[in-house]
């Protein structure tokens, strides 16, 4: 058996390949097609990225050209349709469409993930400030208390020291009489 007839006869090899859909500009065609057929799968592509990549198929195709032209004999009938630049445009407007709603979930993800962690942030702050607030209270309480307790001190000591003048006025006074008596 032929090898050529062999992979041709495989599943890759029956795949069909059209190299001019990007100088055509059937990119809409193209991904409404691949997004049939890959419904689970999802590919995101910068703006950049993709000008680099449609950038680097023409200067590809441009330097190919030569060798291309030997080995086919004339350029395909979709080759030679003009370039439309609102085809271009068009195509470009439905890619990043595609793109938006490939990365749509993901910025909702990521919005809510934000948003969880600053309602978990702002609880925890607010759980903070009310327990600062309680301990600043107490603190407050506390040092009126010790206040008081101070002051009540400085009472009973001014007020036994009173005692204890008098007393020693009165034993003193006492001893005055007495020894005024006896003389």
């Amino acid at each position: 058996m032929d090898v050529g007839l062999a992979l041709r006869n495989t599943s890759k090899g029956r795949i069909k390949y059209d190299k001019y859909w990007a100088q055509e500009g059937r990119t809409k065609e193209v991904l409404d097609e691949i997004s049939k057929k890959t419904s689970n799968l999802t590919l995101g592509l910068s703006a950049k990225i993709l000008d680099l990549i449609l950038s680097e198929n023409q200067d590809g195709n441009k330097s190919h050209d030569n060798d291309e032209k030997k080995d086919i004999p004339d350029s395909s009938p979709k080759e030679n349709k003009p370039k439309k630049e609102s085809e271009n445009i068009n195509s470009d407007i439905y890619f990043y469409e595609k793109q938006y709603e490939t990365e749509r979930p993901i910025l909702e993800y990521e919005e809510a993930t934000l948003q969880f962690m600053e309602d978990t942030f702002n609880s925890k702050r607010k759980e903070f400030d009310d327990y600062s607030n309680e301990l600043q209270q107490l603190s407050h309480q506390e040092y009126l208390l010790i206040k008081r307790k101070n002051e009540l001190d400085a009472k009973r000591r001014a007020a036994e020291l009173d005692k204890a003048e008098k007393e020693i006025l009165e034993e003193a006074g006492k001893k005055a009489t007495s020894s005024t008596r006896t003389l």
